[in-house]
């Protein structure tokens, strides 16, 4: 799997002048070096013998490194020295995130991050008693920023404010507490008010802020599509894509020839449909059944063949790499892949001759997979049909404009999807079912609704067939034990495990014996709180209680899925790892699955793929969620007074959440609006109770509530209870 090296930007942030010196003398230790010794070997980072000197001062001041004698210095080896992420919080202290099997946090209080910004790699000195503070781990310990490794952060997007003759940067990431001051001439022309990308010249030590200049102007938040944009660099996602990119879609669609149609497995006599959402623009997924030849059922999935079209080492696959994964907004897609092929000549259109790789599985009567094979194939799609469409089909409702010979095929379909699914759900599998948000636009593109998006049998069925072709796939290559990008989801961690327990508990429900649970335990108790005004609030805090399913160059198995082996396969368009184990498939399937010679390079580059390729999936998924939060935040700021049915979902020391029935919003009530009582916080049992009228808030009641506050800026919504809900 010859590759070509350096053509692929990595993931890593700039490393400060601190971190080289740190790196420098790690190597070389156990031997100091003296000063001028160290500025030779920093030679690359241009630093002056001065900056060298006063970094090193600060580090040694700090505990990072060490002076010994002779004016020279050591790697410190001091105890309770460790290295992280650290995390920002608006008010201005934070939490230094260590990873590894418990992700432990460091709490750095205000006065202690030296300077050090949200998502910077940092030293931390750990102090030597327990503060009580938490974090999203639990609790943490408390420490100090002792150095600033790596930057995270080159550009950021804020609002521009003058004040005489100042001028700043207010990040629009909250979690970015410091201003970035604006010197005299690096305006670029910004107004006050308007929202801009300031590039940092000096990040923030001493006590000073950081400084930058504007490089790009945005125009004033309340301009049509200036959030988005603020949302797209925050989170440093790419929307144009560059010319040479496009001009490689261009050339790489002219590769489908008839002379390679003519060599793949013809299935265009065959009926293959699509099925996907109503506003779905790329198809990479088909489907066909029949039935086996012994009996039971024969399933084709067929997934587009991106990787036919993406050849290694191009410049479309490097930007691909770069981008890791398309990015679904209300309204606007940011695709991984160019249009011409995005929603040209890799979707599978229908009635349109397209190339694919199947996988056609054999399945007996009781969702048995008997024998499976691959083939490289051309289909043309017969039907694109909606989760809509078939639901209705699959409900045995009429629907006009689908074939009888469809619909057939669909209700084989809809049997077979049953079959696998309660075959999985009674093995080692979890069904978390967190509903989804979908917003309607209007045509000037103002928020009309937001409501939970449908999961009919339509999705179940096409979840199910993904799944399998995704375990089929990760079977065969672990079979071969082949190079590959890994789905990883590990078991959850005991201690979160038991937290979860007591948060059951004090809803009411049985949950025993959950510290090292198996799927099937868990699944028992969805089962049990289906349908009740706590099955949200389950589900949710049992999410919260997982690790995060990511990418891996190590096969270590998805719990929550309950397969040994998984790898993500039926996707290609809109994901860059299921690129890449369509291109190790082929290839193991040529026989030429090892590069002699090359195994440490192999390993490294999937581990460079997996680490990427997760880091961009959570910040896309993190852009999505926030985009959404904002359109429901402007759904209801023309509602204030406004009331509505809801239920509680979440129970804290300040207030309480409440989820509405419609439209699918989610807003706070403080407790300092509750002005009947006061009230406590018993938090073993996650209530609310009035200490005069006993009246208690818990997770499942329903209340009524009236629209307060709305703050779009920071996609907050704040409740009160409804008059008559107010004693």
């Amino acid at each position: 799997m010859q590759r070509q090296q350096g053509n692929r930007p990595g993931s890593r942030q700039a490393a400060t002048l601190e971190g080289e010196i740190l790196r420098v003398l790690q190597c070389a230790s156990p031997q100091a070096l003296g000063l001028r010794e160290l500025v030779r070997r920093l030679e690359p980072c241009q630093a002056e013998r001065a900056e060298v000197r006063a970094a090193s001062r600060r580090m040694a001041a700090a505990g990072t490194i060490r002076q010994v004698r002779g004016r020279k210095y050591l790697a410190s080896s001091t105890p309770g020295q460790v290295t992280g992420i650290f995390r920002g919080c608006p008010e201005g202290y934070g939490f230094v995130r260590l990873g590894g099997h418990r992700e432990e946090e460091i709490f750095i209080k205000r006065g202690a991050t030296q300077g050090a910004m949200h998502g910077d790699r940092v030293v931390a000195r750990v102090l030597p008693r327990e503060r009580g503070r938490r974090g999203s781990a639990g609790r943490c310990r408390e420490g100090r920023v002792a150095a600033v490794l790596e930057k995270a952060n080159r550009r950021v997007p804020g609002r521009f404010e003058r004040a005489g003759r100042t001028a700043v940067v207010v990040p629009a990431d909250p979690r970015l507490f410091q201003k970035i001051e604006v010197p005299r001439g690096a305006e670029g022309g910004a107004k006050h008010g308007q929202m801009v990308v300031v590039e940092i010249i000096r990040y923030p030590v001493g006590g000073r802020n950081a400084h930058g200049a504007v490089v790009e102007v945005l125009g004033y938040p309340d301009d049509e599509g200036v959030e988005l944009e603020v949302i797209i660099r925050k989170h440093d996602l790419a929307a144009a894509f560059p010319e040479n990119v496009l001009a490689g879609a261009e050339r790489a669609a002219a590769r489908m020839t008839s002379g390679e149609v003519g060599r793949r497995l013809d299935l265009r006599d065959q009926i293959v449909m699509t099925i996907d959402g109503e506003t779905a623009r790329d198809f990479d997924d088909a489907v066909s059944i029949g039935p086996a030849p012994a009996g039971g059922y024969r399933l084709g999935v067929h997934i587009a063949d991106v990787s036919f079209f993406v050849s290694e080492g191009s410049a479309l696959e490097i930007e691909a790499f770069r981008r890791g994964t398309s990015v679904y907004f209300p309204g606007r897609v940011l695709p991984m892949l160019p249009p011409a092929l995005s929603s040209g000549i890799c979707s599978l259109n229908p009635a349109e001759d397209r190339l694919a790789v199947s996988v056609l599985m054999e399945f007996d009567p009781y969702g048995t997979l008997r024998r499976y094979e691959f083939h490289d194939t051309v289909i043309r799609s017969a039907a694109r049909l909606t989760y809509g469409e078939v639901a209705k089909v699959l409900d045995g409702q009429t629907s006009p404009g689908i074939s009888g010979e469809t619909r057939a095929a669909l209700r084989m379909m809809g049997r077979l999807a049953k079959t696998l699914r309660e075959r999985r759900l009674a093995e080692e599998s979890l069904d978390l079912d967190i509903p989804e948000a979908e917003v309607e636009l209007g045509l000037d593109g103002t928020v009309k609704d937001v409501r939970k998006a449908p999961r009919t049998a339509a999705h179940m069925l096409i979840e199910e067939f993904m799944l399998a072709a995704n375990s089929t796939v990760a079977n065969h290559l672990a079979g071969l034990d082949a190079p590959c990008v890994w789905r990883v989801h590990d078991r959850p961690d005991p201690e979160d495990m038991r937290e979860f327990e007591l948060f059951a508990r004090s809803l009411g429900y049985k949950a025993a014996g959950l510290a090292r649970p198996r799927a099937t335990t868990l699944q028992r108790l969805l089962e049990g709180v289906h349908g009740t005004g706590a099955e949200a609030s389950i589900h949710i805090a049992l999410l919260r209680s997982m690790k995060r399913a990511m990418y891996a160059a190590r096969n270590a198995g998805h719990f929550a899925l309950g397969f040994d082996n998984y790898v993500h396969f039926t996707s290609p368009i809109r994901r860059y790892p299921d690129v890449l184990v369509h291109r190790v498939l082929r290839q193991v399937r040529k026989g030429e699955a090892e590069v002699p010679g090359h195994p440490e390079r192999l390993k490294q580059e999937m581990e460079e793929v997996a680490e990427r390729s997760t880091e961009r999936q959570w910040a896309a998924e993190s852009a999505e969620r926030e985009m959404v939060d904002l359109c429901r935040a402007r759904l209801m700021q023309d509602r204030i007074g406004e009331q509505y049915r809801g239920c509680i979902n979440a129970v804290t020391c300040f207030g309480f959440f409440v989820e509405l029935e419609a439209p699918f919003v989610e807003g706070l009530v403080p407790v300092a609006s509750l002005g009947d009582d006061r009230y406590e916080f018993i938090e073993n049992r996650r209530l609310l109770v009035g200490k005069r009228s006993g009246r208690t808030f818990r997770i499942g009641d329903a209340v009524r509530v009236e629209v307060a506050n709305v703050s779009v800026e920071r996609r907050e919504i704040e409740f009160a209870l409804a008059a008559n809900e107010s004693g």
